[in-house]
């Protein structure tokens, strides 16, 4: 097997053994899954922790592509910010790893590296595009970017973490229908 082949196979038998083992796996089960030894994934990934911490990786990069997606700069502000929102819950409840990553996992030392990053670039991409909205007359100039983007994101990402640790995790509608409503207010605009 090639070593970007078994690498991937390696990545890939570990998410499935994480969402079985709901958020635990065993190295010698990833590699039996991946039809490798188990001395292979350690010598790709030096511990069961290093396979962790780039699954964990993998899933936010996945994430990170949605939230950052570029859209046609001549769609309207909140038709664009709306089609992003749904894209991101549509994520998160599709995708398998969301609740053990963004639940089990959360605040382990694995995910707080990778969300350390990975928030800072929110918040930044927030506020630009907060004020991007303010430049195009979207939003009123009186709301300081500065405040509300990181603000939004913050309620934003702990909505995201509640729904993914609920026991009856409220329907993607709801959830992206509140946060639409949140990120709307936030910024002054109103949907009537």
């Amino acid at each position: 097997m090639a070593r970007k082949n078994a690498s991937s196979a390696i990545l890939e038998a570990a998410k499935k053994c994480l969402c079985e083992g709901d958020g635990d796996f065993e190295m010698s089960d990833v590699a039996t899954k991946a039809g490798v030894s188990e001395g292979l994934a350690y010598h790709y990934f030096n511990s069961k922790a290093g396979l962790l911490s780039a699954v964990i990786t993998d899933f936010y990069d996945h994430y990170m592509a949605i939230v950052n997606k570029r859209y046609d700069g001549d769609i309207p502000w909140l038709e664009r910010e709306r089609a992003r929102l749904n894209e991101i819950v549509d994520f998160l409840y599709s995708d398998p790893l969301a609740s053990i990553v963004m639940g089990k996992l959360n605040g382990t030392p694995q995910v707080a590296a990778v969300e350390l990053t990975g928030n800072a670039e929110i918040m930044e991409l927030a506020v630009r595009n907060i004020q991007n909205g303010i430049d195009r007359g979207y939003i009123a100039p009186e709301i300081n970017a500065h405040v509300s983007g990181p603000a939004i994101m913050g309620a934003v990402q702990q909505a995201f973490l509640y729904a993914m640790q609920a026991k009856e995790r409220p329907s993607a509608a709801v959830l992206t229908d509140q946060l639409w409503g949140l990120i709307t207010g936030a910024v002054g605009l109103r949907l009537n």
